[in-house]
C-alpha cells in the first residue's frame, strides 16, 4: 500500500490546500476499491482433471518411433 506523503503530490506545500489533498485521496480510493471488487476469484482447477486430455492426438503414434524420429532430428 502506497503512503501519500507531501513529497509525493508534485506540488510544494504552500500551494496544497488540504481540501484537494483530501478529495483526490477519495478518489483514488474509491477507484482501488472498484477495481478489487470488479475482481472475482477464479475457481480451482484440480490437475487430474487434465489426465488423458488430447490422448487422441497419440492415438496412432508409437512411442519409441517418435522417440527416434526426434534424435534424428538432433543429427541433421
Amino acid at each position: 500500500m502506497a503512503i501519500l506523503t507531501m513529497g509525493n503530490l508534485e506540488a510544494p506545500y504552500l500551494y496544497v490546500e488540504s481540501e484537494n489533498v483530501v478529495r483526490e485521496v477519495d478518489r483514488l480510493m474509491e477507484i482501488g476499491n472498484t477495481a478489487v471488487t470488479l475482481q472475482e476469484p477464479s475457481p480451482a482447477v484440480s490437475l487430474m482433471s487434465l489426465q488423458g486430455l488430447g490422448k487422441h492426438l497419440w492415438k496412432d503414434v508409437e512411442p519409441q518411433e517418435y522417440i527416434n524420429s526426434l534424435r534424428n532430428e538432433w543429427k541433421s
